[in-house]
Protein backbone atom coordinates (compact mmCIF):
# COMPACT_ATOMS: atom_id res chain seq x y z
CA UNK A 1 0.00 0.00 0.00
CA UNK A 2 0.67 3.58 0.48
CA UNK A 3 0.40 4.74 -3.38
CA UNK A 4 -1.28 7.45 -2.77
CA UNK A 5 1.37 10.61 -2.85
CA UNK A 6 1.51 11.49 1.29
CA UNK A 7 3.60 14.36 1.79
CA UNK A 8 7.37 13.37 3.65
CA UNK A 9 6.66 14.15 6.82
CA UNK A 10 2.81 13.53 6.86
CA UNK A 11 2.70 9.55 8.26
CA UNK A 12 0.99 10.54 11.25
CA UNK A 13 -2.32 11.32 8.68
CA UNK A 14 -2.37 7.35 7.78
CA UNK A 15 -3.67 4.83 9.58
CA UNK A 16 -3.63 1.45 8.74
CA UNK A 17 -6.48 -0.71 9.50
CA UNK A 18 -8.69 -3.53 8.67
CA UNK A 19 -11.97 -2.85 10.69
CA UNK A 20 -15.41 -4.13 9.26
CA UNK A 21 -16.64 -1.06 9.61
CA UNK A 22 -14.92 2.45 8.90
CA UNK A 23 -16.12 5.52 10.42
CA UNK A 24 -15.28 8.91 8.37
CA UNK A 25 -16.35 12.03 10.41
CA UNK A 26 -16.67 15.37 9.72
CA UNK A 27 -15.82 18.53 11.84
CA UNK A 28 -19.40 19.59 12.31
CA UNK A 29 -21.99 16.27 12.35
CA UNK A 30 -21.39 14.88 9.33
CA UNK A 31 -20.57 11.14 8.80
CA UNK A 32 -20.26 7.94 6.58
CA UNK A 33 -19.45 4.57 7.22
CA UNK A 34 -17.38 2.32 4.67
CA UNK A 35 -18.12 -1.59 4.93
CA UNK A 36 -15.00 -4.00 4.79
CA UNK A 37 -17.20 -7.24 5.52
CA UNK A 38 -14.07 -8.95 4.60
CA UNK A 39 -11.83 -7.00 6.75
CA UNK A 40 -8.95 -5.89 3.69
CA UNK A 41 -6.26 -3.56 5.11
CA UNK A 42 -6.76 -0.07 4.10
CA UNK A 43 -5.21 2.57 5.04
CA UNK A 44 -7.38 6.21 6.54
CA UNK A 45 -6.29 9.23 5.31
CA UNK A 46 -7.26 12.36 7.01
CA UNK A 47 -6.44 14.57 4.60
CA UNK A 48 -8.19 17.90 5.53
CA UNK A 49 -5.51 19.39 8.15
CA UNK A 50 -3.30 16.74 8.05
CA UNK A 51 -2.13 15.48 4.86
CA UNK A 52 -3.02 18.50 3.09
CA UNK A 53 -3.14 21.99 5.18
CA UNK A 54 -3.46 24.38 2.74
CA UNK A 55 -5.87 25.08 -0.79
CA UNK A 56 -8.90 22.94 -1.81
CA UNK A 57 -8.93 19.55 -0.35
CA UNK A 58 -11.24 16.84 1.21
CA UNK A 59 -11.83 15.67 4.08
CA UNK A 60 -10.96 12.05 4.31
CA UNK A 61 -8.65 9.15 1.81
CA UNK A 62 -8.90 5.94 2.06
CA UNK A 63 -6.64 3.21 0.12
CA UNK A 64 -7.26 -0.43 -0.93
CA UNK A 65 -4.69 -2.16 -2.24
CA UNK A 66 -4.65 -6.07 -2.50
CA UNK A 67 -5.09 -8.95 -4.49
CA UNK A 68 -8.54 -8.27 -4.78
CA UNK A 69 -8.00 -4.46 -6.63
CA UNK A 70 -6.73 -1.51 -6.42
CA UNK A 71 -8.66 1.43 -5.48
CA UNK A 72 -8.40 5.05 -4.15
CA UNK A 73 -11.54 6.59 -2.15
CA UNK A 74 -11.94 10.39 -1.84
CA UNK A 75 -14.38 11.53 0.84
CA UNK A 76 -16.04 14.88 1.58
CA UNK A 77 -18.50 15.48 4.19
CA UNK A 78 -20.89 18.45 3.47
CA UNK A 79 -24.00 19.96 4.00
CA UNK A 80 -25.15 20.78 1.12
CA UNK A 81 -22.56 22.72 -1.04
CA UNK A 82 -21.81 20.06 -3.40
CA UNK A 83 -20.53 22.28 -6.33
CA UNK A 84 -17.54 23.06 -3.81
CA UNK A 85 -17.33 19.80 -2.72
CA UNK A 86 -16.33 18.25 -6.19
CA UNK A 87 -13.88 21.19 -6.21
CA UNK A 88 -12.32 19.83 -3.23
CA UNK A 89 -12.56 16.02 -4.49
CA UNK A 90 -10.78 17.12 -7.46
CA UNK A 91 -8.24 19.30 -6.00
CA UNK A 92 -7.42 16.28 -3.75
CA UNK A 93 -7.01 14.01 -6.74
CA UNK A 94 -4.53 15.91 -8.62
CA UNK A 95 -2.66 16.21 -5.56
CA UNK A 96 -2.38 12.95 -3.80
CA UNK A 97 -3.65 10.06 -6.57
CA UNK A 98 -0.79 7.85 -7.45
CA UNK A 99 -2.31 7.87 -11.21
CA UNK A 100 -4.91 11.04 -11.33
CA UNK A 101 -5.94 9.30 -15.32
CA UNK A 102 -5.94 5.72 -14.88
CA UNK A 103 -6.06 4.20 -10.88
CA UNK A 104 -9.55 2.75 -10.13
CA UNK A 105 -11.39 6.07 -7.58
CA UNK A 106 -14.36 6.44 -5.95
CA UNK A 107 -15.27 10.23 -5.18
CA UNK A 108 -18.31 9.95 -2.09
CA UNK A 109 -19.65 13.34 -0.85
CA UNK A 110 -21.93 12.84 2.04
CA UNK A 111 -24.65 15.16 2.14
CA UNK A 112 -27.30 16.46 4.29
CA UNK A 113 -29.46 18.37 1.48
CA UNK A 114 -28.79 17.86 -2.15
CA UNK A 115 -29.25 21.56 -4.21
CA UNK A 116 -28.27 19.97 -7.17
CA UNK A 117 -30.54 18.80 -9.97
CA UNK A 118 -30.52 15.33 -11.28
CA UNK A 119 -28.63 16.73 -14.95
CA UNK A 120 -26.04 19.09 -12.63
CA UNK A 121 -25.14 15.35 -11.06
CA UNK A 122 -24.99 13.67 -14.19
CA UNK A 123 -22.42 16.40 -15.59
CA UNK A 124 -20.42 15.80 -12.62
CA UNK A 125 -20.19 11.86 -13.26
CA UNK A 126 -19.17 12.82 -16.65
CA UNK A 127 -16.31 14.74 -15.24
CA UNK A 128 -15.00 12.68 -12.75
CA UNK A 129 -15.34 9.65 -14.66
CA UNK A 130 -13.39 11.31 -17.94
CA UNK A 131 -10.96 12.97 -16.19
CA UNK A 132 -9.79 11.21 -13.24
CA UNK A 133 -11.48 7.48 -14.10
CA UNK A 134 -13.83 7.63 -11.03
CA UNK A 135 -17.04 7.43 -10.13
CA UNK A 136 -18.39 10.26 -8.50
CA UNK A 137 -21.23 9.29 -5.56
CA UNK A 138 -23.79 12.06 -3.61
CA UNK A 139 -24.43 9.71 -0.47
CA UNK A 140 -26.59 10.93 2.22
CA UNK A 141 -24.99 11.54 5.59
CA UNK A 142 -24.77 8.64 7.93
CA UNK A 143 -25.28 6.00 4.83
CA UNK A 144 -23.09 3.18 5.29
CA UNK A 145 -21.23 1.85 1.72
CA UNK A 146 -19.49 -1.11 0.64
CA UNK A 147 -15.75 -0.62 0.67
Amino acid sequence: MGNLKIPSGRESCINRLRDKRIALSGKQTSRLYLSNPTERWVEKIQVDGCAITQGLRCDWAVEVDDRVSRKEIFIELKGSHLTHAAKQLAATIVKLSSDPAQTEKRCLIAYERCPLTGPEIKQLQEKFQKKYNATFEPVRNGSSHLL
